[in-house]
């Protein structure tokens, strides 16, 4: 696992406890605490407060009630931090499809940064959609149905 990882990260299996905030646009929650079930690289406690970017685009959200494989890091303080533009952005499901077949999808979380930013040269710049990573256009629904509003 730690070859597909930075350097310095902290990959935990870990579900939300205590407070946190409700997604808007999924069954997920940002949570500020974790209750860490095992760790597979890195060091970490039982208990460890998380910083997830709540108010920015990069937040990354987690099932209520399941245990999540996250990629962490921790920042200055000492507190673990994760967010959707980084190494945090493998779902289970992407986890799961590389450790049975060793096949790689593009990060959802950095992924979704290109698609965000191919659709504002679109709507702003009024250039062509077009993503800069192509391989990102796996994740292009799954950004759509979590960050667009549908009337």
């Amino acid at each position: 696992m730690s070859e597909i990882v930075t350097e310095g990260a902290v990959v935990v299996l870990a579900s939300p406890v205590g407070g946190g905030f409700q997604s808007e646009w999924n069954s997920g929650i940002y949570p500020n605490r974790l209750k860490i079930w095992k760790t597979y690289v890195g060091e970490s406690s039982e208990y460890e407060t998380i910083q997830i970017h709540r108010g920015s685009t990069c937040a990354a959200s987690f099932p209520r009630s399941q245990i999540s494989l996250i990629v962490v890091h921790r920042n200055i303080s000492g507190d673990l931090q994760s967010n959707i533009c980084s190494d945090g952005g493998y779902t289970n499901e992407q986890w799961k499809t590389y450790f049975k077949t060793g096949e790689e999808t593009p990060p959802r979380d950095m992924c979704f940064m290109d698609i965000k930013n191919a659709f504002d040269e679109e709507e702003f710049l009024g250039k062509a959609f077009k993503l800069s990573r192509p391989e990102c256009g796996v994740h292009l629904d799954d950004y759509v149905r979590r960050y667009t509003r549908n009337p």
